[in-house]
């Protein structure tokens, strides 16, 4: 009941780490806005653990407001100024709880990422900005291993003790085709397995995944729009995260 949480990642990880403040456990969720690529997730860990600086050329202008193309619109504000404050005074309050964290529950939505042309800066959110802005890239098994393997070792330095439970996110992305989304799980399935493996003791791996797709092979598991997962789903998931965490 003591333990201190937080949640990273897909709208997933927002799901499962409401309910755990829900039932009054220690835990935050998405300090940094909602993520779904691993590359924007490790970018979330290097700034928890200090060893990321926020650049003003993460920042774009667009109808009088400023935005953080590394965070969602939470952070936006009228003033360059003001919306780089923002992110880090979220920075310096993360770096201080990771200190005494205990545990980093991450959840990885897809191994497609979108990169601001011209920059080359991996974008976390969009912002409604025109598709002309951005190219569309996947990573590899080795890349989604590599990046985050990277920063977890950073989080590990500042916090030796801290556990990191690893969950891909059951929501299909429908655009690609559901072949191609079941190609790009494969892909952060493949990767989580190959961390848990190099980090036995300090990193495992929940399966809210395979649940959703296996156990409740019911579409009225799913919300209407047949893709996400319905309340009775989710709550079904927290139930079997209860009985393991």
């Amino acid at each position: 009941p003591d333990s201190k949480m937080c949640f990273l990642g897909s709208c997933f990880a927002t799901h499962i780490g409401t309910r755990m403040m829900e039932v009054g456990l220690n835990a935050h969720v998405n300090p940094f806005g909602v993520l779904y690529n691993p590359i924007s997730v490790a970018v979330a860990c290097d700034l928890m653990s200090g060893r990321h600086t926020i650049s003003k050329d993460s920042f774009f202008e667009d109808n009088g407001m400023w935005h953080s193309w590394l965070n969602d619109s939470s952070f936006s504000s009228e003033s360059l100024e003001s919306a780089l404050a923002n992110v880090e005074k979220v920075c310096r309050k993360e770096h201080e709880r990771l200190k005494t964290l205990d545990y980093l529950f991450i959840t990885l939505g897809t191994n497609r990422y979108y990169e601001l042309i011209g920059s080359g800066l991996v974008v976390s959110n969009c912002h409604k900005q025109p598709d002309r802005k951005f190219v569309e890239k996947q990573m590899t098994v080795d890349e989604v291993v590599n990046v985050l393997q990277q920063s977890l070792n950073k989080l590990w330095s500042v916090s030796p003790l801290l556990k990191v439970v690893i969950t891909v996110s059951p929501y299909r992305y429908a655009k690609y085709g559901f072949h191609e989304s079941q190609l790009g799980k494969a892909v952060l399935l493949l990767a989580v397995d190959e961390l848990c493996r190099r980090n036995q003791g300090k990193c495992m791996y929940f399966p809210a995944y395979e649940i959703l797709l296996d156990e409740l092979r019911d579409y009225r598991f799913y919300a209407e729009d047949m893709l996400h997962p319905s309340d009775v789903a989710v709550n079904y998931i927290w139930e079997k995260f209860q009985e393991v965490c």
